[in-house]
């Protein structure tokens, strides 16, 4: 349980990072596919920084170790992230973010942390193909 909490706030970080180095990725280039840029290169920046942060974690012994950790942890993010993301856009913004906003990102986060989180069950030496522990 407590790997989950933490895992899943990790990768809440890594999501909003993610989704703010697209923005500054879409602003640089001046491109009209706001949505197009954040999704592909947030997606990517996302499944490839928890990848490695992961392959860090395990070295440390906070691999996640059964499937429902995996799962607890894919919830969780989306509960980390309306915590976040609402006081980060109140303190940068002075007012609440609309509920489109989380709803996209959700939909956003539901996909990427998914593969994510595939990527590392699959990749984990700790897991049988079935997603359970060795």
């Amino acid at each position: 349980m407590k790997r989950s909490v933490f895992q899943s706030l990790v990768l809440t970080v890594i999501d909003i990072a993610a989704i703010l180095i697209a923005y500054a990725l879409y602003r640089i280039i001046g491109l009209p596919y706001l949505v197009l840029i954040q999704s592909m290169v947030g997606g990517l920046l996302v499944i490839v920084g928890f990848f490695f942060w992961y392959r860090f974690a395990i070295s440390r012994g906070w691999e996640l170790t059964s499937i429902q950790e995996v799962m607890g942890t894919y919830l969780a993010a989306f509960i980390w992230f309306l915590v976040i993301f609402i006081l980060f856009h109140i303190l940068t913004q002075g007012f609440l973010t609309g509920f489109g906003n989380v709803q996209a990102s959700w939909l956003f986060q539901a996909l990427v942390n998914g593969l994510a989180l595939l990527a590392i069950v699959l990749n984990n030496p700790h897991f049988d193909m079935k997603g359970n522990k060795k």
